[in-house]
């Protein structure tokens, strides 16, 4: 299967929010893993399950799913940054948010993003890799 088109930074969209750099702010930060999304007015309504993260020594970042699931609701405008699969080119991209239900739906398996903003009007989702 095809992954849907990617979009190209644009004006409209803001810039990505900054990523943890720390162990403290990782385990700040909140993340959703999430397997589907669909068009809900404006915006786009995001399910899957919370996770939590710490640093994992030499071995990067380690992700704690919950098996809660969660509902994120992007408001319309929201920067959406998605990691391209390996033969894809640039390894970061933006997608629009009404992008993302087809984007998810594409890679059969769940994806891991950092949320920003509260759950109910998240203004970002910035896809992470998982070991």
């Amino acid at each position: 299967a095809t992954s849907p088109a990617f979009a190209a930074p644009s004006p409209a969209l803001s810039p990505a929010p900054a990523q943890p750099t720390t162990c403290q702010e990782l385990a700040a930060a909140r993340f959703v893993v999430a397997d589907a999304a669909r068009a809900d007015g404006p915006g786009v309504r995001v399910s899957g399950r919370s996770a939590t993260a710490s640093c994992a020594g030499p071995a990067g970042v380690a992700f704690d799913v919950s098996r809660d699931v969660v509902t994120v609701r992007l408001v319309a405008g929201a920067t959406v940054v998605v990691l391209a699969p390996d033969d894809a080119g640039p390894a970061v991209r933006s997608l629009p948010p009404a992008a993302l239900p087809a984007w998810l739906s594409s890679g059969g398996t769940a994806r891991t993003f950092q949320v920003t903003g509260p759950a109910s009007a998240a203004t970002a989702l910035t896809e992470q890799r998982r070991p």
